[in-house]
């Protein structure tokens, strides 16, 4: 399952610097001096982009990495769509902005090589810094390509202002984490999902090919449907499970229908499937689990097998798991 990292930010339009664009005030540390960090996520430095945002009161990104690891002194993390969220004026209107997906995550904050251009570029907007600034750090980092940038007039994805969500104070949001952001997550990876044909990021512009979210979500805990994904995310069990997968078979694919991912997708496929539990891990109390227990599915298969598992009132077998993907309908 794909980790989600949800960041506010200042609002801007390009993200490139200060010189030719404005940042719009979204925290205290920018009121008070007029730029932050986030001035350059979507600034490419050899063929990269690097993100930055102040995770928390102590600008100490590690938590950031041992809550999206579930492991105390994880380094860094892989995998991770990171998605920048600002709002213009009124919290009200917090949406996304923007993404990087297949990012690093670091748990300490990295230099950037290029920090004496941003922060020339920064003087000439008028605002002294010194090079070595903590702003001109970053702690995610993504290939070029894999960066999305919206124009102002498509930022109409909201992301929910309320207890549990993120907050008015809260800078990060991990929807991966409670049962009742499963719906918000799901529609957020599919809008970014219909997005991945369009043309990556030049100039600071960019134009979706679907229409986003119109209206405010509305925070629901539908633990039926979701209650397995809050306690699935053992990163390492799952990592194992489709290791043995694939050198079983030399690749990964769903074992119900048969679906490959790198065939359909080419290299966005590399390495992707979804880790199903067959005994759902909402049912009974802790255990342990092997990689055994777990089983590749591509995401409708998954989703109809827990439909499949809530229309029965029973948990399934492995054999009826993989029959889902050939299931007609009553």
């Amino acid at each position: 399952m794909t980790a989600v990292l949800v960041c506010r930010i200042s609002w801007m339009h390009k993200y490139e610097g200060l010189t030719n664009d404005s940042i719009v005030p979204a925290g205290r540390y920018v009121r008070e001096n007029r730029w932050g960090g986030e001035c350059w996520n979507f600034k490419a430095h050899r063929g990269h982009m690097y993100g930055y945002a102040r995770v928390n009161s102590s600008h100490d990104p590690t938590p950031v990495v041992e809550r999206l690891t579930d492991r105390q002194g994880a380094n860094c993390m892989h995998d991770v769509t990171v998605v920048w969220v600002a709002h213009k004026g009124s919290i009200s209107n917090n949406c996304v902005v923007g993404w990087f997906e297949n990012s690093r995550i670091f748990s300490d904050f990295q230099n950037r090589q290029d920090r004496r251009t941003l922060a020339a570029d920064a003087r000439r907007a008028g605002i002294e810094t010194d090079d070595d600034q903590e702003e001109f750090q970053y702690f995610v980092r993504c290939r070029k390509e894999d960066a999305r940038l919206l124009a102002d007039s498509e930022r109409r994805f909201p992301v929910p202002i309320a207890k549990g969500w993120m907050g008015t104070q809260s800078l990060l949001f991990y929807p991966d984490k409670g049962v009742e952001h499963e719906e918000f997550r799901i529609r957020l990876l599919d809008y970014i999902a219909a997005c991945a044909n369009s043309k990556p990021i030049s100039s600071g512009s960019y134009s979706p090919s679907v229409e986003p979210l119109g209206e405010p979500l509305t925070v629901e805990c539908k633990q039926a449907l979701v209650t397995h994904v809050q306690r699935e995310r053992d990163a390492s069990l799952i990592r194992r499970a489709k290791n043995a997968f694939k050198v079983k078979h030399d690749r990964l694919f769903c074992e119900a229908c048969g679906f490959d991912f790198h065939k359909k997708y080419g290299s966005w496929g590399d390495d992707f499937i979804e880790a199903h539990h067959i005994r759902p891990l909402a049912k009974g109390g802790p255990r342990k689990t092997s990689p055994h227990d777990l089983l590749m599915l591509c995401a409708n298969c998954h989703r109809m097998a827990h439909r499949w598992m809530n229309r029965e009132g029973r948990s399934l077998t492995r054999d009826e798991s993989k029959q889902v993907g050939t299931r007609s309908g009553d």
